[in-house]
């Protein structure tokens, strides 16, 4: 196998939500999680950390609304 061809096991970071059950919580701050990404070696995963991000509610009609009837080509769904 060639040098750099090795699979790599991505490295999870996460902490305990912490708190009453339902709080969120992030474990690391943006600048720490920038922090932590610039001084790995290997992919990372970082749990916890989308919750309150405003893209994880959008759907087709907002987009639609958003973009006033511009064309953009994507995919939603498996490639399959």
């Amino acid at each position: 196998m060639a040098a750099g061809s090795e699979a790599t096991t991505p490295v999870i970071l996460a902490a305990g939500a912490g708190g009453e059950e339902g709080e969120h919580v992030k474990p690391f701050t943006p600048e720490k999680a920038k922090e932590i990404i610039m001084s790995l070696q290997q992919p990372a995963i970082f749990c916890n950390m989308v919750f309150d991000w405003p893209a994880r509610h959008w759907n087709a009609k907002y987009l639609s609304e958003v973009l006033h009837g511009k064309r953009i080509r994507f995919r939603m769904g498996m490639k399959s």
